[in-house]
């Protein structure tokens, strides 16, 4: 699942749903990444600690910084890589036209053209055109909103569950809602780690022909498309997520699932099979506080979820991650 435009700008999310931003954890999370933990940050996550006002929050906005140093530096490498590459294949082009030299300029001008892209991005810093909203890729962090003590709290949790439990490396992005409580790995999780994902939309993968509503032709190979599924009405998406927690390692791994349901009848005409499950505003602290609560609790609240309709179009790739 490609998923989507979550609220980013955790400061804006806290405000909204009265929450407290965890900035220790966010912290931890960009200094490790300066340290080489390889976490994805979605760019627009970074807009609640451009102008911190607390020492913690700037002390943030200097690791954000220093990353992007570190980052230009290497893209301005890759630009003179690839600049190098493909003046010495337009010149043995110029020799004798080759489908080697023509294929090597070919990768090159697209390896050229995407540094320029990334480093233009990142030198412009323009968090302001998001305004807080961005996709969320499987692998890259997210905000999800938990209950800690008495309190909600907001921790960027990576999106694809690694389980500190399981016997083999084993990791996965959704949670079918119909085996949270047949699976052992779900029912390690489900009635006690829980969280909430704010979305406003999302994308799905889908087979062309499948979205025409028809079968392939003869010879025909199936080409996917990218379908951006968002409400009629313009409005907050709560999706319920299962997370789980490694803390004993170098680099500590907060990540998480969503749970899926069956799909909306739109959903499944559109060519899709699963949609994310959405909880009802007033279900938010009853999916989130699990101490001290019964499955049957928690099989309620996913029974008795927020209707929903999608209208759907064919998404633009226009779009960058950083």
């Amino acid at each position: 699942m490609l998923f989507s435009d979550g609220k980013q700008n955790v400061k804006k999310l806290g405000l909204q749903f009265g929450a407290r931003i965890q900035l220790d954890v966010f912290e931890e999370l960009f200094a490790n990444r300066l340290k080489g933990s390889g976490a994805r940050v979605p760019r627009s996550m970074k807009l609640a600690f451009r102008e911190g006002e607390s020492a913690q929050e700037k002390r943030i906005w200097s690791l954000i910084e220093r990353w992007t140093v570190i980052q230009i530096h290497h893209l301005e490498q890759e630009v003179l890589i690839q600049e190098a590459r493909l003046k010495e294949a337009s010149s043995k082009l110029k020799v004798k036209a080759t489908k080697k030299a023509q294929e090597d300029i070919r990768i090159s001008s697209a390896k050229f053209d995407t540094a320029m892209r990334k480093m233009k991005l990142l030198k412009e810093n323009d968090f302001e055109a998001d305004d807080g909203e961005q996709r969320i890729y499987p692998d890259y962090y997210a905000p999800l909103i938990v209950w800690k003590g008495s309190e909600r709290v907001i921790v960027p949790f990576r999106y694809r569950i690694e389980p500190r439990f399981a016997s083999q490396s084993y990791s996965t992005y959704n949670a079918r809602l119909d085996h949270l409580t047949h699976s052992r790995m779900w029912r390690e999780l489900y009635g006690k780690n829980h969280g909430v994902l704010v979305i406003s939309r999302f994308y799905e993968s889908i087979s062309l022909n499948h979205f025409e509503h028809r079968e392939l032709s003869p010879g025909e190979n199936e080409k996917r498309i990218e379908i951006e599924f968002k409400p009629k009405e313009p409005t907050d998406l709560l999706v319920p997520c299962i997370f789980d927690q490694i803390l004993d390692s170098e680099f500590p791994l907060r990540s998480f699932a969503l749970i899926t349901d069956e799909p909306n009848p739109e959903v499944l005409a559109a060519g899709h099979e699963r949609t994310p499950a959405f909880l009802k505003q007033a279900s938010l602290d009853p999916w989130i506080k699990t101490l001290g609560k019964k499955q049957s609790d928690f099989d309620q609240v996913l029974s008795d979820q927020e209707e929903t309709f999608f209208e759907n179009s064919v998404a633009s790739t226009d779009y960058e991650i950083w």
